[in-house]
This record gives C-alpha cells, sequence and structure tokens, in this order.
C-alpha cells in the first residue's frame, strides 16, 4: 500500500468515527469536529495536553500485580482498580478527569469503594474524613480544593497548581499518580496494627518529599 492509500484509509476510519460520536450524541459531524478544535485550544492555551496526563497515569500506574488501569472511551479519563484483601473481597476505583474552563486547567480525582461488608464501608468513612483534615491542614499552594464524600465514595476537584503546569503534562500525570498511590496505600495501612497513628506521619512525609502535588 502507497503513501496516499495510508492517508486515505486514515481519512476514512477518523470520518467513520466522527459519524459514530455525532451519531450517539445526536449531533451533526461538524459539531463534533468544532467541539474537538475548541477543546484542543483550550488545552494548547493553558499549557497541557489533557491526553499526554492521562497517558502518563495509565505509564505510572501501570503495576499489573498491583493496580489494574484502563483510559476512558473520550481520552480525559483514567481509571485505577486496586483490589483489596478484606472481607469479601472488595475492590476501589480511582479515576482522574481533566477538564479546562477558559484558561484553568481542573482535575478530578475520585474512590469508590466496591464492598457490601459495613465495617469496611465504615473504615473507608473513617479515612476520607481523616484525608481531607489532612489536606486541609498540611496542603499548600493548591488553591480551593471541592470535596466530596458519602458512603463508598471520595472525589476531590481542584485546579492544577501553577507549578505542576508549567512543569508540564507528563509531571501533572506523575503527581496525579502520586497522589492515587499515596491515597491508596494509607488507606490499606490504617488495617494494619497502630495504622491510624501511621497515616498523619505517612502523610506528612508524602508532602515533604518534594514530589509536585496536585
Amino acid at each position: 500500500m502507497n503513501g496516499n492509500e495510508d492517508i486515505y484509509r486514515i481519512f476514512d476510519e477518523m470520518a467513520y468515527e466522527l459519524r459514530m460520536m455525532a451519531a450517539e450524541r445526536n449531533a451533526a459531524v461538524l459539531d463534533i469536529v468544532r467541539e474537538a478544535l475548541n477543546e484542543f485550544m483550550r488545552f494548547k492555551n493553558a499549557g497541557l495536553n489533557y491526553n499526554e496526563i492521562i497517558r502518563a497515569v495509565e505509564k505510572n500506574m501501570s503495576e499489573p500485580e498491583r493496580y489494574f488501569v484502563s483510559v476512558s472511551q473520550d481520552g480525559y479519563a483514567v481509571s485505577v482498580k486496586s483490589p483489596l484483601r478484606y472481607t469479601r473481597r472488595p475492590e476501589l476505583k480511582y479515576e482522574a478527569r481533566i477538564k479546562h474552563t477558559g484558561a484553568v486547567s481542573e482535575c478530578k480525582i475520585s474512590a469508590s469503594l466496591r464492598s457490601i461488608d459495613v465495617d469496611t464501608l465504615r473504615v473507608f468513612s473513617v479515612f476520607t474524613d481523616m484525608w481531607i483534615e489532612l489536606e486541609t491542614r498540611y496542603l499548600t499552594g493548591c488553591g480551593r480544593i471541592a470535596y466530596i464524600s458519602d458512603a463508598g465514595y471520595f472525589a476531590r476537584s481542584s485546579r492544577i497548581p501553577d507549578g505542576v503546569r508549567s512543569a508540564g503534562s507528563e509531571s501533572a500525570g506523575a503527581a496525579i499518580s502520586d497522589y492515587i498511590r499515596a491515597f491508596d496505600e494509607m488507606f490499606k495501612s490504617l488495617w494494619r496494627p497502630g495504622g491510624a497513628q501511621s497515616v498523619e506521619k505517612t502523610y506528612a512525609d508524602y508532602i515533604k518529599s518534594g514530589k509536585l502535588r496536585i
């Protein structure tokens, strides 16, 4: 197959995907293209590339023995599943989603606990309250953070700090990965003897580590 035929094939595949997206949203193909271009310009102007951020999280969290990682179809989010070895085999699922509002880059990180064990859900609720308190006490330079905490669910949304933005998309992805890993490891440590006492020290060490923070 020559170069021209390759190009025509790629255009055909792109046109097919655009028609499918338009059909799913009950929209015109031109509207889908315009939306994609506008989104691209917003990310370009913000100095970050959402696809590179998500792919960096996927790469950094790809530890088959510990996590199961997948990227959403729209490419705006990545999910990380973390199996737990407790009663009735619960599972934690994290999601990081990037969006832009004007020139502001925002990141929403959520954690969902799938479990029918009441004690596991109770410990998760205790931990998320503790986590919010620790972030309020120790975390600086990240601006206003909005939290949602419910039975088996935790989410926090904030703008991506200027220091992370200026470091680039891959660094932003690394910061998100570090956040998810810290949350996951500290929640699991809560189950060990003396876990509650060690969580604050571990969090303080994470803050002092010099890593970029979301």
